[in-house]
């Protein structure tokens, strides 16, 4: 909250003296209020909520502490008080006063009132909001000049893996041009992205592959057997340029795959870590190969579905949940985006997000799809469809209710980088910043006198977890001990995701799938899964679609589950072998077998993707000949063919 808002109770009788602290206080940016009489402070406590209290301890009547035993059974154990005297200045005396009323401080009269103020500060530096910071700002603006974008990016010191798509996003502006550099903290990396005319015209990522020759393949540019001749004989040109100088492609079609390249190499950037950034302003000219904003799209849709995980989705969006959500100027309905997941299975939603609604009811509608609304609105965020209301926020308290229950329970088995959001290479100041983001939102003090009792619980019960997390997590000495320990847990889960999933393989290739699949649920519910083990999975639920009286909706859970390989995984032979099983089953003949041959010239002795090829040969020789329909060969070989 502003500090205005913030409100402190001067108890003093001298009137001079408190008018003077009520003043210094206002003067600090406080709301302030004296009270000359104890009955006069507990009636005004009854009447609204104060956040600190600065207390004589000599009063009439009764002294400040007694005072303040009374105060705490209104106000709580946390609320900040600060203990004032002028009499009473015995050490002895201050100790137990301290003791026995749980005050933060002890000031003698006369006191350096500057130190007064600051130690007030401080007791509620974690009420005050921080400034939002400029990057975080475009999220409340519903148009934002290019200038203003790479402003804010350039104030941006450090960014999470997770969000590099929104400043790729911000970059890609009609008049924007220079370079992103990101330095990976986990590894010391470096990688550079520049932009020109609205588009991304180079990626430099370490990347020890090349997709080059999977995408020749996989566009239907070339066949197979093109690229293996084209690889067999050494030749210093690339393979691109010797392709066109046997006239097996043309010369556009090496800057169409160098554009899709090049996003595959963003997507390695796309991970949960964090990047030192800078910006730097400078010309850069187009390039042959680039990235417009429909194949970028195209990729935050795979980044969103493949990459990111709830928990860091739903940490993101929980300052946001009560902001109502805002139409802005290029929204269409119509988007290219409406057809990219998990829009396109969610009909309506865009019109819905901006119907004047907030995301806590989004979510409170269908609380069981939260990672699919999460996922669609941060495409729509990504992608400059929508943005939130800084100052009008819907407050259900039902539906919040609601909410911090399922939040309370999801933190239980969340590790504290996890429930602050953050990356295990994340900053001290990082770390910071998000715990003041969460506080925004969970530090019980910001509650309403009016405030049910459950939710006041809850939000405790929350903000507790939260605290414990930062706590740990910006000490250095135990967040380094808390590092071991995770990662010894981790190495643990990981030897023992791993054993079950080889049981698995074995099952499979033993044509056993249910037992398979046993074993990959078992692997999967102790460790986020592999793109192996996904793939395998798939499989696996494949091998026994026949068993479900669902069948069509068990293919729109596979084709789901094959959404969720992030794009640099999906060159595999394991991925071409089990989208041509997956095509096989719609009944997509032509191209679940042009995806096992793939996934053949990638693994020569994948037993499997030849059983499944040969079978499908086989049905092919004995499928009766349609002369109206079938290509003449067949026709033809058909009408001739001899009788046995």
């Amino acid at each position: 909250m502003e500090k205005g808002d913030l409100k402190v109770l001067i108890v003093e009788d001298d009137q001079t003296l408190g008018k003077g602290l009520v003043e210094a206080f206002k003067k600090a940016g406080f709301g302030a209020l004296l009270a000359s009489k104890p009955d006069e402070a507990l009636a005004l406590t009854q009447m609204q909520v104060f956040n600190a209290y600065v207390i004589d301890c000599l009063l009439p009547k009764i002294s400040g502490l007694d005072l303040i035993k009374k105060l705490r059974e209104q106000i709580g154990a946390g609320t900040a008080v600060i203990l004032t005297s002028g009499i009473y200045k015995d050490k002895n005396f201050v100790k137990d006063a301290l003791a026995q009323t749980g005050a933060i401080a002890f000031f003698e009269k006369p006191f350096n009132l500057p130190a007064l103020i600051e130690s007030v500060e401080k007791s509620l530096k974690d009420l005050i909001d921080d400034p939002v910071e400029p990057f975080q700002e475009i999220l409340y603006k519903t148009s934002s000049t290019p200038g203003e974008k790479t402003k804010a990016i350039s104030k941006t010191k450090s960014l999470h893996g997770f969000d590099v798509m929104r400043a790729i996003s911000y970059l890609m502006g009609p008049s924007i041009s220079g370079t992103l550099t990101l330095k990976d903290r986990a590894d010391g990396n470096e990688s550079s992205i520049s932009f020109s005319e609205g588009k991304i015209v180079k990626a430099i990522v370490k990347d020890p592959l090349s997709f080059f020759g999977a995408l020749l393949v996989e566009k239907n540019f070339i066949s197979a057997e093109e690229l293996e001749m084209a690889l067999a004989t050494p030749n210093p040109k690339k393979v691109g340029e010797r392709l066109v100088d046997a006239n097996v492609i043309s010369p556009h079609v090496i800057f169409i795959v160098q554009a899709e390249q090049m996003a595959i190499r963003l997507s390695l950037l796309i991970k949960d870590t964090s990047y030192e950034i800078s910006w730097k302003d400078e010309l850069i000219p187009p390039g042959d190969s680039s990235i417009d904003h429909a194949l970028f799209y195209s990729f935050c849709s795979a980044w969103i579905t493949s990459k990111l995980n709830l928990q860091w989705l739903k940490v993101f969006y929980l300052p946001l949940m009560e902001n109502k959500i805002l139409r802005n100027p290029g929204f269409n309905e119509t988007h290219l985006i409406t057809r990219l997941a998990p829009l396109s299975n969610m009909q309506g939603f865009s019109n819905r997000a901006v119907s004047g609604v907030n995301l806590q009811q989004l979510v409170s509608d269908h609380p069981q799809e939260e990672e699919r609304i999460l996922s669609a609105i941060h495409l729509m965020v990504v992608t400059a469809q929508i943005s939130f209301d800084k100052t009008t926020k819907v407050v259900d308290i039902v539906s919040q209710i609601a909410r911090f229950k399922r939040i309370r329970h999801d933190l239980e088995n969340k590790n504290f980088f996890d429930i602050l959001g953050v990356s295990t290479k994340s900053k001290a100041n990082e770390i910071k910043r998000a715990y003041h983001e969460l506080a925004k939102v969970f530090h019980p003090d910001k509650l309403s006198a009016t405030t049910p009792e459950e939710l006041r619980s809850l939000t405790r019960d929350i903000f507790s977890k939260m605290t414990v997390a930062y706590e740990t997590l910006s000490n250095e000495t135990s967040r380094a001990n808390y590092l071991k320990e995770l990662e010894q847990g981790r190495a643990e889960t990981i030897l023992q995701s791993e054993a079950l999933f080889e049981e698995a393989k074995a099952f499979i290739k033993a044509s056993q799938a249910t037992k398979a699949l046993e074993k990959i649920r078992a692997a999967m519910a102790i460790r986020r899964p592999t793109s192996d083990l996904i793939l395998h999975y798939l499989w696996a639920r494949l091998m026994t679609l026949s068993a479900h009286q669902d069948q069509q909706r068990e293919l729109l859970d596979i084709e789901a589950g094959l959404g969720k390989i992030p794009p640099e995984d999906r060159h595999s032979a394991i991925y071409y072998f089990v989208k041509g099983l997956f095509q096989k089953y719609l009944g997509d003949f032509d191209m679940a077998k042009r995806n096992l041959q793939h996934a053949l010239s990638l693994m020569p002795n994948f037993i499997e993707a030849q059983r499944e090829l040969n079978v499908m040969k086989s049905s092919e020789k004995n499928k009766p000949v349609d002369i109206f329909k079938d290509d003449l060969s067949s026709v033809v070989s058909s009408l001739f063919k001899k009788k046995k």
